[in-house]
């Protein structure tokens, strides 16, 4: 061992110029992929342990130091490959490593209990270092085919073939002592530690350009991404912003389908929609069915197709065309070319809405980031439908309280705020044509005896029987409004005056003819009927006083009567003439006979 001071010398450089190399790298190596490249650092310790245990080597007993030195040593160059393997792509078979680092140190240990002469674990280690070296080469070579990556791999390759024969020539060296060439153990062994600085220290330069070759892959696949990501976001913007503000799901859903199929090329597009009050899946808008294939979806039997089960279960559902049941649905879409199906759920909220359906002839054409790109589109239509929803819901609910606000809610005729809108609206109608305004309005006669001999819900069926008596009585042009209490005005529409009065002769007739039965009595109802006829120009307050005139002015004369006003002329009523009633004189209320 009188070589040996200067041989750990000479190490100590080595290690020195290893460890500074594989420190810059490893500073390199903790900004990315720590988990996985964590075995580099490890290697890079193991190195230095290594080294480390050459100093305690006068202390240390022989097969202890053969153990550790060895195997710190096969460690380090085990990492350096399974890094490289990473880096490439690929992986190695770490139970394969490790039964080779025991064997191989094991003999080691078992030699240097068996026999103190140095050369035969000398011999040994030299053989299988050159055997790990080649072994790497093996892996590196196929790794770096498959992962395209050259300057790295060319580098690392070259150290371990010139590694792989020093330790070859390191062990035939040893193997024919005395050792050529007049060299000693001190400088083979100082040959073999240049070798070895040069060795691992391009390995680590290696290690690095593989390393800034992956990332510029990254950096350049990340640019492809962010592109393919823009394009993305372009069609969403473009599909969204066609649609924005539109709330009608039946102008807007079909616009979007036909941006899909612009811009994704999307054979076909189909649209589910949960039904409010069943929950089943209506479609709503589908383009690129034939007419069999939209029967046979329309018509399929429960639980067959993917857009129930995507939004059934709140998942993207795909299935090759060929994956269908057998039957009519299968036939119709491979009729069309169809090679896949796939259905995105419409969510909003965490509630399902529908779901989204798309269909390629390509069966390749859903790849990864157009699958993502309809997931998005489908949570985006989860709002938008959701909006609809709502919008229609609110629509339905004004139209609700439009006609509770237009209508009275016993006789459901026009309330008296309707009528007078209609009736400023005929106003002006018949300025324009020059023509009269009509109305009439009626009163039930003694309705206050209906209420106190059989009470309000009698009082209350009278109303409603006479309302519907009135309504039916009526053309589509003309209104009635229950005008307040048991009086109802009538909106007659571009009528001549002989036509209006003979309507109002008929609906008293009617009325009177009509026998209404209540809780097994039968009601005598008469009314009494004003009409007003006049000039536009009056306005319509004006004319509702002629007509309330009219009808006071019959119901002084004894009701059951049509009184008529024309224009200014309330001295010129003709409650008689034709429009008397047969009676002729006021009648007290009275249940017909027999029903007492």
């Amino acid at each position: 061992m009188d070589w040996f001071p200067e041989f750990l010398t000479i190490n100590v450089v080595g290690f020195l110029l290893t460890f500074a190399t594989g420190f810059i790298v490893t500073v390199v190596v903790l900004m990315r992929h720590l988990d996985r490249l964590r075995v580099w650092i490890f290697g890079i310790v193991a190195h230095l342990l290594a080294f480390g245990v050459l100093l305690l080597q006068p202390s240390l007993p022989l097969p202890l130091f053969v153990l550790l030195f060895n195997g710190l040593q096969i460690f380090a160059l085990c990492a350096y490959i399974a890094t490289t393997l990473f880096l490439l792509g690929g992986d190695i078979r770490r139970p394969l490593f490790i039964a080779i680092q025991a064997v191989i140190v094991g003999f080691a240990v078992i030699l240097s209990f068996i026999t103190p002469d140095r050369w035969i674990r000398v011999v040994l280690m030299s053989v299988a270092f050159a055997g790990l070296l080649v072994y790497g080469v093996i892996l590196i070579l196929k790794g770096a085919r498959a992962a395209k990556i050259r300057n790295g791999p060319i580098i690392l390759i070259s150290m371990f073939v010139i590694g792989s024969f020093l330790y070859l020539l390191r062990a035939f060296v040893y193997l024919f002592p005395p050792h050529p060439w007049g060299l000693g153990d001190i400088e083979t062994e100082s040959l073999m530690t240049l070798a070895g600085i040069v060795l691992y220290t391009s390995i680590n330069y290696a290690l690095l350009v593989i390393l800034m070759a992956r990332v510029e892959r990254e950096l350049t696949g990340k640019v492809i991404e962010l592109g393919d990501s823009r394009n993305t976001l372009q069609i969403l913007y473009d599909a969204f912003s066609e649609t924005a503000g539109s709330v009608d799901l039946d102008e807007l859903l079909p616009r979007i389908l036909d941006i899909l199929q612009r811009n994704l090329h999307v054979d076909v597009t189909i649209i589910y929609i949960k039904d409010g009050k069943s929950d089943d899946l209506q479609l709503v808008a589908q383009r690129g069915l034939s007419a069999e294939a939209l029967d046979a979806v329309i018509h399929h039997e429960r639980g067959s197709i993917l857009s129930e089960q995507a939004s059934l279960q709140g998942t993207t559902a795909h299935r090759r065309i060929e994956e269908y049941p057998e039957g009519r649905l299968k036939d119709a879409l491979k009729a069309l070319g169809l090679a896949s199906f796939a259905a995105f759920p419409i969510i909003d909220r965490g509630q399902s809405l529908g779901s989204l359906g798309v269909a390629f002839k390509d069966g390749t054409a859903l790849d990864e980031a157009r699958s993502s790109l309809f997931e998005t589109m489908a949570r985006q239509l989860g709002s938008i439908v959701r909006a609809a929803m709502l919008h229609a819901e609110l629509e339905r609910a004004n139209a609700r309280l439009d006609i509770l606000a237009s209508t009275d809610a016993l006789t459901h005729l026009p309330n008296r705020r309707t009528a007078l809108r209609v009736l400023e609206r005929e106003i002006s109608r018949a300025k324009r044509l020059g023509s009269k305004i009509s109305v009439i309005m009626c009163d039930i006669d003694h309705f206050k005896l209906f209420n106190d001999r059989h009470g309000h819900d009698c009082g209350d069926y009278v109303l409603v029987q006479t309302a519907t008596l009135i309504a039916d009585s009526l053309r589509s042009t003309d209104l009635a409004s229950r005008w307040g209490g048991e009086e109802f005005l009538l909106i007659l529409g571009n009528a001549d005056p002989e036509g209006v009065v003979g309507l109002a002769e008929r609906i008293r007739k009617r009325v009177q003819a009509a026998v209404m039965e209540y809780e097994g009595l039968r009601l005598s109802v008469t009314i009494t009927l004003g009409v007003a006829i006049s000039s536009p120009d009056l306005g319509g307050d004006a004319v509702i006083a002629k007509a309330d005139e009219a009808l006071y002015e019959g119901k002084r004369l004894g009701r059951n009567r049509v009184g008529v006003a024309v224009d200014r002329d309330l001295s010129s009523l003709e409650i008689g003439k034709g429009f008397r009633s047969p009676q002729g004189e006021e009648e007290p209320l009275d249940l017909l006979p027999g029903e007492d």
